[in-house]
């Protein structure tokens, strides 16, 4: 039986490549398997000639390689791996040195023997560590209706994750719930992967926010906002997401703690007279200005857990009579480490956690969401913030929006 395993990736993914030796990635995990009939790179890219570097990493593992729409992994996917006429086929990510072989293959077998179009896993389980598995004629079914949908955001969340399809219906489609047969992983085992982790991130912060992407949270967050007068975003980084969201404000201030950063988007985009930059010190406290809008994507969880508090009540502050908030933060996934993956994340709330918080500060929720990857889904909260509805969804992050209190 033929099982193509798809490494999905970008030539960004290469970005901190030097050798063979210090290239933390899948490729070497996935050929000491031996589930694979054949392992193929599948890189998003507009350009039509491969890097000759990601050529020579395939040839010396001896791997194929595929180079097709940057933002389309699912055409991808089965584009890449057709050609092998595979009976299953498994996607991972380049960089997920940490795969789980002991989990996946206890899945892989699942699938086997109960004929699986594919499989998911409990909510409270990292899916990084494994990899989505899919019955390859299905997964060219899908591809067919997924291309058909008229909604654009839910069209391009589906082609990101083409696992979220399935998921959204179920009842079209033979799958199961895998058991965890992997105990938490040790301390040790902990600190090794983090260590690993902490030598990519240098290469992997220099990739650039994704503002094209239908599901990327800058444009999800434009249709709630439409129009305003002042608006602030919080770790706005090299300045690309910020700038897309700030064509709906008259004035912007991107603010960030990394003196770079602010440096590159000053000069990047110094042709823009409405928005400024501005260098800000942890935990974020903003200036006297008092916004219509404040928005913060992925910042939360660099601060301590001690932090959070004070975060929150200074974006209260900031804010004008009515003004609205809009956040979204990674949720801690507590198997298998018990603990945030990336190093650089030193703490991920729970739903419930970070939404008591936001009630606690004064707001009040206007819409509260969970995103299972690249996927939103409504949520509905009790009045001490505890989530009502969709406990045993994968809830990768939170995004909440949220409305400073009239009386405050």
């Amino acid at each position: 039986m033929k099982f193509v395993a798809v490494i999905q990736c970008t030539e960004d993914d290469f970005l901190s490549f030097r050798n063979f030796k210090n290239f933390d990635s899948v490729i070497p995990v996935l050929k000491k398997s031996k589930f694979f009939s054949n392992i193929v790179l599948a890189i998003g890219s507009k350009e039509k000639i491969i890097n000759k570097e990601i050529l020579k990493i395939c040839k010396f593992y001896k791997i194929d390689v595929y180079q097709g729409d940057q933002y389309n992994p699912l055409n991808r996917i089965i584009n890449s791996s057709k050609k092998f006429k595979p009976k299953y086929v498994s996607r991972f990510l380049l960089r997920q040195f940490y795969l789980d072989l002991e989990q996946f293959e206890y899945s892989y077998k699942k699938v086997l023997k109960y004929n699986l179009d594919t499989i998911f896993y409990p909510a409270d389980f990292n899916y990084s560590f494994i990899g989505d598995i899919f019955k390859f004629e299905s997964l060219v079914n899908i591809s067919k209706n997924i291309n058909n949908l008229k909604n654009k955001l839910l069209k391009h969340s589906y082609q990101l994750t083409p696992s979220i399809y399935f998921q959204d219906n179920q009842k079209k489609f033979k799958t199961m719930v895998s058991e965890i047969v992997i105990k938490n992983y040790s301390p040790k085992k902990v600190s090794l992967i983090k260590k690993k982790f902490k030598k990519l991130l240098d290469g992997e912060n220099q990739i650039k926010a994704n503002t094209k992407s239908k599901s990327s949270y800058y444009n999800f967050t434009k249709k709630f906002i439409k129009k305003c007068d002042f608006l602030a975003d919080i770790a706005c980084g090299q300045g690309d997401g910020f700038v897309n969201l700030s064509s709906i404000s008259k004035k912007s201030i991107g603010y960030d703690k990394n003196e770079k950063y602010i440096s590159s988007a000053e000069q990047k985009y110094k042709k823009i007279r409405n928005i400024e930059f501005r260098k800000i010190k942890a935990p974020f406290v903003l200036d006297k200005e008092k916004f219509d809008v404040v928005t913060s994507f992925h910042t939360l969880e660099h601060l301590e857990k001690k932090d959070h508090q004070n975060f929150i009540k200074n974006i209260f502050n900031s804010l004008k009579k009515n003004g609205k908030f809009f956040l979204e933060v990674p949720l801690l996934l507590k198997r298998p480490l018990g603990e945030p993956l990336l190093p650089i994340h030193l703490h991920e709330p729970s739903f419930n956690e970070l939404s008591s918080r936001l009630l606690e500060n004064g707001f009040n929720i206007k819409k509260a969401m969970i995103k299972d990857r690249h996927r939103y889904y409504d949520v509905k909260i009790a009045k001490n913030g505890n989530i009502l509805n969709h406990q045993k969804k994968l809830k990768v992050c939170g995004y909440f929006y949220c409305i400073k209190k009239i009386n405050s």
